[in-house]
Formats: structure tokens, C-alpha cells, sequence
């Protein structure tokens, strides 16, 4: 968990919803939008118009820095010394 974070999440909702799924890593995210000031045209490969979207909103999720890793992800982070990068 990121230390520089306030937050009304509910860790016992995430904390169950990744025992539920027997989830190997649960990341907590939080929904955010963008406002394009433009009007958003879409083109097919031929250069034809195929859409024209006025000032869209675009949504997507962003980690909020609030991870839970299972036990089993421990079998996966090399010994000291050992290296995961064969360089």
C-alpha cells in the first residue's frame, strides 16, 4: 500500500473479494475520466470516416497504490542472489 494515500475503500470488501476468487493478486483501482475538448473522429484504414464522437468522455481505471498478494506469490520472487533477468 502506498503510504502518501487517503481512502474510504472498504479492506475488508477487497480483502474477502480476493479470498472469494481465490485471486493470486487483487490490485485496488479507482474510476476516472477524461474529457476530450475536441470532437473525436474515427477513420477506417481506407481514410473514410467512420465515426465523429462530440467531446467524448473517456473512463478508465487507475491503481489507487492498494495491492493484495496471495502466499502463493512468494514461490515466484527469486532467492537472494538468484536473478530473474538472464542478462
Amino acid at each position: 500500500m502506498n503510504a502518501d494515500l487517503l481512502t474510504t475503500l472498504d479492506y475488508d470488501d477487497m480483502f474477502n473479494y480476493h479470498i472469494r476468487n481465490n485471486s493470486y493478486g487483487t490490485i485496488g483501482l479507482s474510476k476516472r475520466e477524461v474529457l476530450i475538448d475536441y470532437g473525436v473522429v474515427r477513420v477506417t484504414p481506407e481514410g473514410v470516416l467512420d465515426d465523429y464522437i462530440e467531446k467524448p468522455t473517456i473512463p478508465y481505471s487507475v491503481s489507487m497504490g492498494i495491492n493484495i498478494l496471495s502466499k502463493r506469490c512468494l514461490a515466484y520472487i527469486p532467492s537472494k542472489g538468484d536473478s530473474i533477468c538472464p542478462i
